[in-house]
């Protein structure tokens, strides 16, 4: 996955592209705007866009594990890091390294 987004995460920061928020409800009805806001700041997963070099360094991650890289999905902490907008428009979500929870897949 390249870096589209013209931001570069400095210290221990990973910049993810959050995962689509459902607009509509399964029977079909639309969500009101502060609804799918709410749930947006709730999101638990994306994909990671890039990474800080300082990011899962080995004072702390274990050497013998690989580390994650750009286009793997993760799971994050609820409510964890910054919505922040790149240069191509999109939102992103800046979060430390130990705010990843998981990998998925």
């Amino acid at each position: 996955m390249t870096n589209t987004s013209g931001l570069t995460p400095l210290e221990y920061n990973v910049l993810l592209e959050p995962d689509e928020i459902a607009t509509t409800t399964k029977g079909g009805l639309h969500l009101a705007p502060i609804t799918t806001e709410h749930d947006k700041h709730r999101s638990q997963r994306g994909t990671i866009v890039a990474l800080s070099p300082f990011a899962f360094n080995d004072d702390i991650y274990p050497a013998d594990m690989p580390k994650p890289q750009p286009g793997q999905r993760v799971a994050i902490a609820l409510h964890a890091g910054a919505f922040v907008t790149g240069e191509d428009g999109k939102e992103y979500r800046m979060v430390k390294d130990k705010d990843i929870t998981a990998l998925i897949g």
